[in-house]
């Protein structure tokens, strides 16, 4: 997974440094609304899960297919992921708050319908470093550092590497793009045998182009 991550990262940034008329790239960013898609052995969990809400910010380059119908593009971008727990196990604690921040490779056809583009594809994240916030019942917090790739009893586990599908919808405004989309794990990205978490994120945001012949 690491390798064909850094593949596509390797592929976007030479599309960008070789950037012809034909391609457009465009920087942007805004919010990330991630949640957790959650189960067990026991089936799914009943407690509340709310969105903890993040950022994402990024670039991509895009280029037309049998003629301009159709595009593909290639994304590189930074994007949080996580959830919040309103009522975690643990009697002693009151909320838990799990946040994951990624570094993801994206790729999507697209088509356009007058101004508006719909889009579908599948992206690559890996992880740089996530955190535990577990807020107690007299207000006090207790945070500990994601361990990826490793089973801990304490439950800071996570594997690094995640794989989903992606669904945008572009409007385009001018120049400007304005970006609303989902992205839904296929991966589980938790170490814990008895677990089975999955992100689910949503995402709005703005793009502007970075050259001038866009």
């Amino acid at each position: 997974m690491k390798k064909i991550n850094l593949f596509i990262s390797l592929l976007f940034l030479f599309t960008i440094v070789n950037a012809q008329p034909l391609i457009k790239t465009y920087i942007g960013g805004g919010i990330s609304l991630p949640n957790f898609k959650y189960s067990n052995n026991y089936g799914k969990d009943a407690y509340p899960r709310s969105i903890y809400q993040g950022y994402t910010v990024g670039a991509f380059a895009k280029t037309s297919l049998f003629g301009s119908q159709m595009e593909m593009t290639f994304g590189l971008n930074l994007i949080q992921a996580g959830a919040i727990d309103n009522a975690p196990l643990n009697p002693f604690y009151k909320e838990l708050k799990v946040r994951l921040n990624y570094l993801q490779s994206e790729f999507y056809l697209s088509t356009h319908i007058k101004f508006i583009e719909l889009c579908g594809g599948f992206y690559l994240n890996n992880a740089l470093n996530g955190k535990k916030v577990s807020t107690k019942m007299d207000g006090t917090n207790a945070s500990s550092d994601i361990k990826f790739g490793i089973y801990s009893d304490n439950g800071d586990e996570m594997h690094k590497s995640d794989f989903g599908v992606s669904l945008k919808t572009i409007v385009n405004i001018s120049k400007l793009k304005l970006i609303i989309g989902y992205y839904k794990g296929i991966d589980n990205i938790s170490t814990v045998v008895e677990e089975d978490v999955r992100n689910k994120i949503f995402t709005i945001g703005m793009a502007y182009p970075i050259f001038r012949n866009n």
